[in-house]
């Protein structure tokens, strides 16, 4: 195995192998990568191990790198789960309520809502065409259609107009439209070897400028829907970030409240017992100052038995 372009080297096939080592391995309720446990995460390294070699100068970059596509594809299949479109037979039997418990949550609903728009302004049609696929990946796709290595023409040309088709997907689908426009070869070439922001071709001479101004009227007319999709996008950015924001402050002025409850609660509590230390205090000194009443002298009561048991002898004789 090779990195390349902070990829793996073939692109495909540890993808699949990393998927089948996390479902396989999967023993604990984390709903996101962040909260899977590094123990966990190096077991799952180390089961990658076992399946591809590399040399040990290369170890920690290709961590770094298993760690990447570990999170996007940890990512992809919760969210499969989460969807339905995945039944999770793969999570044990006790974690999938933990889940469901999570994803249920307030937080984490407007939190997924921020993302999903944040995707759609930063990715634009990506966000909606299921995102570009990496040039090393291209090459390899490429090949096994040719069944030979592309040229860079070929490779970047193919590139671009599979991007520029994606595109008119989104801009057919946001205006509501049938009506899919045709392809600009022109503008695709253009931008495939056209030197620097100036676009100019080498060759083409004057003919540059021409062809820069029929593309750009095209694009600026494309790019209408998006720009007002985005702009969409970024007032239910602003709006879920208001909701987020008013959420916590009514959080922290419960957990407010509650603190000043507590801290009642335990003031109160410890004036009762002083109170009822005092209270004992008093009761032991009465206890010692008055002794119990009617209690009777022995000796005392001896002695006069005596001398009326002596008197009535006199009395006899």
């Amino acid at each position: 195995m090779q990195k390349e372009e902070s990829n793996f080297s073939p692109a495909n096939g540890p993808s699949n192998v990393i998927s089948r080592i996390i479902k396989q391995k999967y023993d604990e309720p984390s709903p996101t990568w962040k909260k899977v446990r590094l123990e966990l995460r190096d077991r799952w390294f180390r089961e990658f191990k076992k399946e591809y070699r590399w040399d040990m100068e290369q170890d920690q970059l290709i961590r770094s790198i298993f760690y990447t596509k570990a999170s996007r594809i940890f990512k992809n299949a919760m969210s499969k789960v989460r969807h339905g479109q995945d039944k999770g037979t793969w999570i044990p039997q006790l974690v999938p309520a933990t889940l469901d418990q999570h994803w249920s949550s307030t937080e984490f609903q407007n939190k997924s809502a921020i993302a999903k728009a944040n995707r759609a302004v930063e990715k634009g049609a990506s966000a909606y065409c299921g995102g570009s696929i990496s040039t090393a990946t291209h090459f390899e796709k490429m090949t096994k259609e040719l069944e030979r290595q592309p040229t860079a023409w070929e490779e970047k040309y193919k590139k671009r107009r599979e991007e520029a088709q994606q595109q008119q997907m989104l801009e057919s689908a946001s205006s509501q439209n049938s009506h899919v426009a045709s392809i600009d070869d022109n503008e695709i070439y253009i931008d495939v070897v056209g030197s620097g922001n100036k676009k100019g071709v080498y060759g083409l001479g004057v003919l540059s400028k021409r062809f820069n101004s029929s593309t750009s009227a095209h694009s600026a007319a494309s790019q209408a829907p998006v720009v007002h999709q985005i702009e969409e996008m970024r007032e239910i950015i602003q709006k879920l970030n208001d909701e987020l924001m008013t959420k916590r402050v009514k959080e922290r002025t419960l957990e407010e409240k509650m603190e000043l409850l507590m801290k009642t609660h335990e003031e109160q509590s410890e004036r009762m017992r002083k109170q009822d230390e005092k209270m004992q205090l008093i009761l032991q000194q009465i206890q010692m100052n008055n002794p119990a009443s009617g209690s009777s002298n022995p000796t005392t009561n001896g002695h006069h038995k005596g001398d009326q048991s002596r008197d009535d002898n006199a009395k006899e004789d």
